[in-house]
């Protein structure tokens, strides 16, 4: 099969799952009984029917259409301006600075961010990324919730491969990337063509957070994630897609090198739909995102103890 059909089946995928998760976000919301006012903003913030100025990055809608121009953007890019034998890379960026509970969510994306930009600015290479959030459904007990914020990204370069492994080993082997989740801080492999190559990963970084993970164990002691879709509770979706309300879609996204020219068509592209959407249909009144999630009377909420977001 040709490439191109790769990367198109991949993004096709992601459209339809963003599909579906927009309209089981929108059951949910549906079944849990509260002011029309709340209700109509918790809808505005996840872009269902109607939406919220300066894209939430809870907004189901705007996320479809930032993975479209993503897609769009990197694949102009690489095509004009990265030689075909430059090495591309495809990463995953975690560490305990990400690592939060559901009964106090603190969400440190600025600190976060930060070291991801230090640490690929190490291997020499240039990036694009995105900041993603995500459930852990049974760490560090079983029925506890851990959310883990972390960043996938594309990277490229010609750095020397001996001096860009050696600078990935000593961030692996590092203290400040500890990672109670036992896997390594910094994980760059090859792109692999059947599952649409960068194209495919560009895909798989801003989808949205329709699965959660869970902790498996195995008889030689070592752990893995493995992906927990069938029992994954919407009141959970629902926390993860309120923690996002509070970022908007550029803050989650960051760039190392000749990655912000990338970054920079791609933000003024989603702005540009943005104005256009805003000029058809004019975004709900501003209101407190806080008062608007604040513990949901839902069985979800019921079952756990709720604390706001703390976002710095």
């Amino acid at each position: 099969m040709d490439m191109n059909n790769y990367e198109n089946m991949r993004l096709m995928y992601s459209i339809r799952r963003g599909s579906r998760f927009k309209n089981w976000m929108k059951e949910t919301i549906q079944a849990i009984r509260m002011a029309d006012d709340r209700h109509r903003q918790l809808i505005a913030l996840l872009g269902i029917d109607g939406h919220c100025a300066g894209l939430p990055a809870s907004d189901i809608t705007a996320r479809s259409q930032a993975m479209q121009i993503f897609y769009s953007v990197v694949d102009e890019y690489m095509r004009h301006n990265v030689p075909i034998d430059t090495p591309k890379l495809l990463g995953t960026w975690t560490c305990d600075t990400g690592l939060t509970t559901d009964d106090q969510p603190h969400l440190r994306l600025k600190a976060f961010k930060a070291k991801t930009y230090q640490q690929i600015s190490t291997t020499g290479l240039h990036a694009i990324g995105v900041i993603e959030i995500q459930p852990i459904t049974n760490y560090p007990f079983q029925d506890t919730n851990t959310f883990t914020m972390h960043a996938h990204g594309i990277a490229w370069g010609n750095s020397p491969g001996p001096a860009r492994r050696a600078a990935v080993k000593k961030t692996n082997h590092s203290r400040a990337w500890n990672n109670h989740l036992e896997a390594d801080p910094v994980q760059l492999k090859m792109p692999v063509p059947t599952e649409g190559g960068i194209l495919g990963w560009g895909c798989y970084m801003w989808d949205n957070p329709d699965y959660a993970k869970r902790v498996r164990c195995w008889r030689n002691g070592k752990t893995s994630l493995a992906n927990h879709v069938k029992t994954y509770p919407a009141g959970l979706a629902l926390r993860i897609m309120e923690g996002l309300s509070y970022f908007s879609l550029p803050n989650l996204a960051f760039s190392v090198g000749d990655g912000k020219y990338l970054r920079r068509e791609w933000e003024k592209e989603l702005r540009a739909w943005s104005s256009m959407r805003d000029a058809l249909t004019e975004p709900e009144p501003e209101f407190s995102i806080a008062a608007a999630w604040g513990n949901l009377p839902s069985a979800y909420y019921r079952r756990h103890s709720y604390q706001p977001f703390t976002i710095n």
